[in-house]
């Protein structure tokens, strides 16, 4: 895992991270489901096939799940505290809500990991895999969510959300975009690692 930024936001770090989701060293992952919680493709399937029968089994028993919204499973035989599992928006040109609806899917994730008590949240860049939901847009929906996230709310746990992209190129990209998306006026200074 390498990281490639490091900001700090208020009660919290967001990181920027090139490597594999399976391999974040944090108390729990976000697994980007769809709505019957049948991990069949992309990372969902990753984290299932690593994590084995009890989180599909507890996954059926809690799906449906809409879209924007987030529950937690076992992690099963994964080294976590927890899956949380969210569903982004499928991307269907822009006119249907899908950024909203991303934003809902980032921010249940980070209130649910607040409310269950973890330190620390790692989260792949949910809906622009087999979702379709361009990457830049995603990736600035995540980064400004968790600003939103640590500017408007009084933090007792969550102090770490790592955005994980595991093709460097797509990394390098990420980094790009959030460099220039950030509002100048946080403090301390971006960090580049």
């Amino acid at each position: 895992m390498k990281i490639l930024l490091e900001k700090k936001m208020n009660e919290g770090v967001f990181y920027l991270n090139y490597g594999s989701l399976l391999d974040a060293d944090t108390d729990v992952i976000v697994n980007p489901a769809n709505e019957s919680l049948i991990h069949g493709g992309g990372v969902a399937a990753l984290i299932a096939e690593g994590a084995g029968e009890d989180l599909v089994v507890e996954s059926r028993e809690k799906a449906p799940l809409k879209t924007g919204k987030s529950v937690m499973t076992c992690a099963g035989k994964l080294n976590y505290k927890g899956v949380i599992h969210t569903v982004g928006p499928i991307w269907q040109g822009g006119d249907n809500n899908e950024e909203e609806l991303l934003r809902q899917a980032v921010l249940s994730s980070l209130q649910l990991s607040e409310e269950k008590g973890f330190n620390s949240l790692a989260m792949p860049v949910i809906s622009a895999g087999v979702f379709k939901f361009p990457f830049k847009k995603a990736v600035a929906i995540i980064f400004n969510t968790s600003l939103d996230f640590y500017n408007n709310n009084e933090i007792k746990n969550l102090k770490k959300v790592s955005l994980i992209v595991n093709v460097k190129e797509k990394a390098d990209e990420a980094l790009n975009y959030i460099i220039r998306i950030m509002p100048t006026e946080l403090t301390p200074p971006l960090e580049l690692k």
